[in-house]
């Protein structure tokens, strides 16, 4: 059986308001069964906060590559990918750290949200690279 996955949800006090984060790991497994249930469930949490007026980002290990069926998922909902939107060289790979190879963290951008830029940083804190964003959420 998959390992339990979670979302961590944030409420940030930000201008122009809260800003709610969620940021999620979805499963690992080779194939995208439980990936994309984790993914409606991530997408049902969102929703439900936007409904009440709330400014939302997605982000996190989606241990789904761009094409992959739970990226097309989100899109599909009406979010945008942040590193198509404003990513800088390299293509955003950030797995595995020491020589990054596939791009599988995200962060997905709500429509009205504008990103200014997004840079795939080192570290050794992780397995995986960091990506900072510089991004101003819809009002």
């Amino acid at each position: 059986p998959p390992e339990p996955r979670g979302v961590l949800r944030a409420r940030v006090a930000a201008p122009g308001g809260p800003l709610y984060l969620l940021n999620t790991h979805l499963d690992a497994a080779g194939e995208d069964t439980f990936r994309r249930q984790e993914a409606a469930g991530l997408l049902e949490m969102a929703g439900r906060l936007r409904g009440r007026g709330a400014r939302v980002l997605l982000g996190g290990d989606f241990n789904a590559t761009p094409e992959s069926a739970v990226v097309g998922m989100v899109r599909e909902a009406g979010w945008r990918d942040g590193w198509q939107a404003c990513g800088g060289e390299g293509g955003g790979l950030t797995f595995p750290a020491k020589a990054p190879a596939r791009r599988i963290d995200y962060l997905f951008l709500p429509p009205g949200a504008r990103c200014d830029s997004a840079t795939v940083v080192g570290g050794e804190a992780s397995d995986h690279r960091g990506v900072l964003f510089v991004v101003h959420p819809a009002p």
